[in-house]
């Protein structure tokens, strides 16, 4: 049995690119001081775990042919890590703890295109545009789910958005716990 363990994140206003009152910004910092503690008790030993980060994937090519996908796991924590993100911070002590980050996410761009069309529409008239972007949401959480079941060896940590939580369909042989 391999086994998967959940845990609910939120975004900081950096990673989103969507304004967040101070009120949201202070929960969300309160948030993330309870969720590094979840995380930190996941595991003893992070050798080999696998990580599934929300919004993370690694695209199928590369425009520049020298990056590699190690490189591309670089830049995307760099990025994290200039934002001051949490996230960046959790994942980056993980790794260093031997956890093993892995692709989550849908890899195709024109996905992410129309995704970032529509939540940009549905955040300023969302009645038009709920039903859209709950059919792009359904069509994501497909994919996760049928790629951790694809990738996941022993044992893993998937750090997703809550809103997301129970939407995913896993294998069988997942055992899934949400911490």
């Amino acid at each position: 049995m391999r086994e998967l363990k959940i845990v609910p994140i939120v975004h900081v206003q950096e990673e989103t690119n969507i304004p967040y009152t101070p009120q949201k910004q202070m929960a969300v910092k309160q948030a993330w001081e309870v969720i590094e503690l979840v995380v930190r008790a996941c595991y003893v030993d992070w050798k080999g775990v696998q990580l599934y980060i929300d919004g993370f994937t690694v695209p199928i090519t590369f425009k520049d042919p020298e990056l590699t996908v190690d490189g591309y796991k670089l830049i995307y924590l760099k990025r994290l890590v200039e934002l001051n993100s949490p996230l960046g911070r959790v994942i980056v002590e993980l790794l260093s703890k031997g956890a093993i980050l892995e692709s989550t996410e849908i890899p195709y761009k024109y996905f992410w295109l129309r995704y970032r069309e529509v939540l940009a529409k549905a955040i300023t008239n969302p009645v038009l545009y709920v039903k859209e972007l709950d059919a792009l949401d359904i069509e994501r959480e497909k994919y996760i789910s049928g790629n951790i079941g694809r990738t996941l060896k022993a044992r893993g940590l998937f750090l997703i958005g809550r809103r997301h939580i129970g939407k995913f369909n896993f294998p069988e042989d997942v055992e899934v716990k949400t911490e």
